[in-house]
Parts: C-alpha cells; sequence; structure tokens
C-alpha cells in the first residue's frame, strides 16, 4: 500500500483538483496518493471525500461505480444540502453515515433523485404552458423568462420533497438541532 519515493517521482503523475494523483502503467489512469493515517491508509477521492483502507486490503478503482463515486460533482441545492440539512437536524444519522463511509453514495443517490424529479417537473410543467419551440421562435425572451419561473418553482418543490425532510424512519420531532447546540456550550 505504501508508495514508493519513486512512484512519487513519476512525471507521468498529475496534480488534478489540486491533489497529488498516481499515474498507474496498468490501466493507465490515474487515482489519488494514499496517506498513511496510522491505523492504515486514508484514499482521498477529492477535497471532502475519503475511505480508511487497512494494510493488506485492496481497493478495485477501475469499476465503473467507483469511477463515478470519485468524479460525481453534488449540485448545492441538493446534494449539498441534504448533507448540510443531516448536519444541522439529524446529527446523529449524519455521523452513522460518515463513519461507515456510506455519506458520499447515499449523496450521488440523493442527488440524482433529485435532479430526475426536478426535469420531470420542468417537462411536464413546460407541456402544460405550452412552452415549446414554436413559443421560443416566436418570443425567445417571454420564453426563457417562463422556463427560469418553472426551473425555480421545481427546484424549490423537490427540496421541499426530497431534500428538507427527515431521514426515513425519522420525524421532525426526531431533529436534534446540531447547530444551537453547540452555540449553547
Amino acid at each position: 500500500m505504501a508508495v514508493s519515493e519513486e512512484t512519487l517521482r513519476n512525471p507521468k503523475n498529475r496534480i488534478i483538483n489540486g491533489e497529488l494523483h498516481i499515474y498507474c502503467e496498468e490501466d493507465g489512469n490515474y487515482y489519488p496518493k494514499f496517506k498513511d493515517s496510522g491505523a492504515g491508509y486514508r484514499l482521498e477521492l477529492d477535497e471532502k471525500y475519503f475511505i480508511y483502507v487497512a494494510e493488506g486490503d485492496t481497493v478495485d478503482l477501475s469499476d465503473e461505480r467507483n469511477r463515478e463515486y470519485e468524479t460525481y460533482m453534488l449540485t448545492p441545492w441538493y446534494g449539498e444540502a441534504r448533507r448540510e440539512y443531516l448536519y444541522e437536524h439529524y446529527h446523529a444519522v449524519y455521523v452513522d453515515l460518515a463513519t461507515h463511509n456510506k455519506m458520499r453514495s447515499y449523496l450521488i443517490e440523493i442527488d440524482k433523485q433529485a435532479q430526475q424529479m426536478e426535469a420531470d417537473i420542468v417537462a411536464a410543467q413546460m407541456e402544460a404552458e405550452g412552452l415549446d419551440e414554436a413559443y421560443k421562435r416566436k418570443d425567445h425572451i417571454q420564453w426563457a423568462r417562463l422556463l427560469t419561473g418553472i426551473e425555480h418553482a421545481a427546484r424549490d418543490a423537490v427540496q421541499e420533497q426530497l431534500i428538507f425532510v427527515p431521514p426515513l424512519g425519522y420525524t421532525e420531532e426526531d431533529a436534534d438541532d446540531y447547530e444551537q447546540d453547540e452555540d449553547d456550550l
């Protein structure tokens, strides 16, 4: 697992998003550098996400799911907003997901569901209001204005129904309002 000095000095290595990525001769891909954490190795998937790997474990970063896990960018109004909501209101759930290395995959899944839900709402509303290509050619400015309004309304609806709701099995009464507790200390 340890990365040798020779490997680190390989001219094919690249800095990607501010982090050193090691070039893999076998498959021609770049992988984030492992960092020794004392209790094992910390594989940093990006600036916020990482997994711990014990000495001797293997991590297959070549399959498509792991590649998406590394590169998927969470939207600020869905994936990132869900993380903040859990942190502030359901901190025990947040900690559980984070300590079991499930946070990233959970947020990716929520983000994808939210984006699909928004796309469905926007498509249905555009059809209901008759915002088609003919309308776009007729009055592009008004078409863009109406579309923007529909997109904002759809985003608000998705956040209300999917993002700012208690986790499965919890109610609003279970919220622990973590920020308030921190301020009280």
